[in-house]
């Protein structure tokens, strides 16, 4: 679930509302601080009724939306602006835009070492990874990353394998980037990650929120 579009993502979702709860999907708009709940019923409420809204992706619990009723129909409900709360474990299953340099390996018939690449997105057990002379091909698919911070303290050796089909293309001077599986980190290392992803997509949802012209009173955006 890459943050960066979070509202092209429809998640699993639990409406609840006094001692009503309702099964469904959801959309959320960090920057426009809205969540569009659907179901076949859905209860007319007043505008500004206080509801939450318990979102999954994959069935991983990721966000709780809390808010006032913007909008209200029989099949679909606003909330509008919303506070949210990140779920414990929420990071499983989260993809956030990063620019990390680092080092890549390529081992076949000899050793090649490109200098000036970067992660441009990370995930638990995703990296995307942009370099103009990085052109994986069948039979030339692995990778070895040195990697340190502001992920890890010190630099660390990871081993990637490309994902068919991983080829995504960029803009500007990105020719291209390049969508990889990380194929082996250690146990303490992917805890690091782990923590790293849970605070970069603290930051992300805080930009992308805070980035609207909207004041909204100028309330918290985390619960």
């Amino acid at each position: 679930m890459n943050l960066e579009h979070i509202d092209s993502f429809s998640l699993e979702a639990t409406f609840s509302f006094e001692k009503l709860t309702i099964k469904g999907t959801a959309k959320v708009s960090f920057k426009s601080r809205t969540c569009e709940f659907y179901s076949d019923f859905v209860p007319l409420l007043p505008l500004n009724s206080p509801v939450t809204i318990l979102t999954r992706y994959q069935g991983v619990k990721a966000f709780i939306i809390y808010g006032p009723t913007f909008v209200s129909s029989k099949r679909f409900i606003r909330v509008q602006p919303i506070n949210i709360t990140l779920c414990e474990g929420a990071e499983e299953v989260i993809e956030v835009p990063v620019k990390i340099p680092i080092t890549c390996t390529k081992k076949r018939f000899f050793t090649t070492t490109y200098e000036q690449c970067e992660i441009v997105s990370c995930s638990p057990n995703k990296l995307i990874v942009s370099g103009a002379k990085l052109s994986p091909e069948k039979n030339d698919n692995e990778l070895k990353i040195t990697v340190g911070a502001p992920i890890f303290a010190n630099k660390i050796q990871l081993s990637l394998t490309f994902d068919d089909g991983g080829m995504l293309f960029g803009k500007n001077s990105r020719k291209a980037k390049y969508r990889y599986n990380i194929t082996d980190i250690d146990a303490s290392s992917r805890h690091i990650l782990l923590r790293y992803i849970r605070k970069s997509a603290l930051k992300e949802i805080t930009r992308q929120m805070t980035s609207n012209a909207v004041d909204y009173n100028k309330k918290n955006i985390f619960k």
